[in-house]
């Protein structure tokens, strides 16, 4: 909450929101979604649609993003793909300080 606290002490005058989960379900959640609320600027959405919520939002299809990415490649001669990756870890926060 201190964060929102900042946002509305430095007058924003919108809010780009991107969430790695939907927020909406908890107790806490409701809060910062209220006091989103209250701050009566536009808030856009991120890659990531809330349940009932009235904010609009830019959002894309990853999996068609990547068919239409690999087909283009196909078209250009691509002949040998190979698939790139990254193993998931686990943020460290300790190892980020």
């Amino acid at each position: 909450m201190r964060a929102l606290d900042n946002l509305l002490q430095q007058k924003v005058s919108g809010i780009f929101l991107t969430s790695s989960s939907d927020f909406c379900e908890n107790e806490s959640a409701r809060r910062i979604r209220k006091t989103l609320n209250s701050f009566q600027v536009p808030i856009v959405l991120i890659d990531r649609a809330l349940k009932n919520s009235m904010w609009g939002g830019v959002y894309s299809d990853n999996s068609a993003g990547a068919y239409m990415a690999t087909e283009a490649l196909i078209k250009k001669g691509l002949k040998k793909n190979r698939r790139l990756y990254q193993r998931y870890k686990p943020f460290d926060r300790r190892a980020a300080l």
